[in-house]
């Protein structure tokens, strides 16, 4: 709070004059890229991991990528855009996105795997002050945002500036761990720009500004068996199928064999020697 005391006899134009009004609100769209992981936890007993990651700045309005299923090298791909509208100029808002991810599960509540929490606010303001979008770039994030605003626990491609890794943290036998690392991309843009520049969610059209390629190593059908059933059944699982049919042919053979080897031991004892 601050006061300023003027003479009396002073007229109103020689005192100077401050607005002091709520400064209007501005709105922006926040785009999301969602790449992919390594690393990441498996979380289904057979050594596998359906995943998917949700993103959010309020935990009522979340959006989520599609899921990865039967992934089981810690690899999920995804390729995913994410646009969220954003209303800055509230003072007792925080203006952090949280990013999570998670393992699907169909008949009951889906696992955390981990996350992470980048504040953006800084970004947001400076979009604002320039009239222009920002992006989340390693240039940026070595100038400014770890220099000056402590933000911190990004790793940058080096073939791409605008891509970056996090660490996923959560919960394992009660210690915090890295579940796996999650490779972003992000960007702010005032809504006229964003208007101007539209792209589609997910890897809808327009797909552009990046360009976002088909994901990998999904399920892909085949007629070939194997190949499906490397596909469907984790590691984990597909180790006991494998000791389970080696003990059933063992004890097939034994089976088959036992006969002749009873014959062999009756006949031996009955020839006189």
């Amino acid at each position: 709070m601050w006061a300023e005391i003027n003479e009396m006899t002073a007229s109103t134009d020689a005192a100077p004059l401050y607005d002091i009004s709520k400064k209007p609100t501005e709105d922006f769209e926040c785009r999301v890229v969602i790449w992919d992981t390594v690393e990441l936890e498996m979380m289904d007993a057979e050594g596998t991991t359906d995943g998917f990651v949700r993103c959010f700045f309020n935990s009522d309005h979340s959006l989520d990528t599609d899921t990865h299923f039967r992934n089981s090298d810690g690899k999920c791909s995804w390729n995913y855009r994410l646009l969220f509208p954003i209303t800055y100029g509230d003072k007792n808002k925080r203006y952090e996105i949280t990013t999570q991810a998670y393992d699907l599960d169909l008949f009951k509540s889906n696992d955390l795997i981990g996350q992470v929490v980048l504040d953006l606010e800084p970004m947001i303001e400076d979009s604002m002050l320039a009239k222009r979008p920002m992006s989340l770039t390693k240039e940026y994030y070595d100038g400014y945002l770890a220099k000056d605003k402590g933000m911190k626990g990004l790793t940058f491609e080096s073939e791409d500036s605008r891509q970056f890794w996090v660490e996923l943290k959560g919960k394992k036998d009660g210690k915090s761990i890295v579940m796996g690392k999650l490779k972003m991309s992000l960007d702010v843009f005032p809504k006229r720009e964003a208007e101007l520049n539209q792209v589609g969610k997910g890897q809808s059209e327009p797909n552009v500004n990046p360009f976002l390629p088909k994901p990998t190593g999904r399920i892909e059908f085949s007629f070939n068996p194997i190949k499906m059933l490397m596909q469907l059944v984790g590691p984990a699982l597909r180790r006991k199928l494998y000791c389970y049919c080696c003990i059933v042919l063992c004890c097939a053979l034994c089976v088959m064999m036992a006969p002749m080897i009873f014959s062999n031991i009756i006949s031996n004892a009955l020839t006189p020697g």
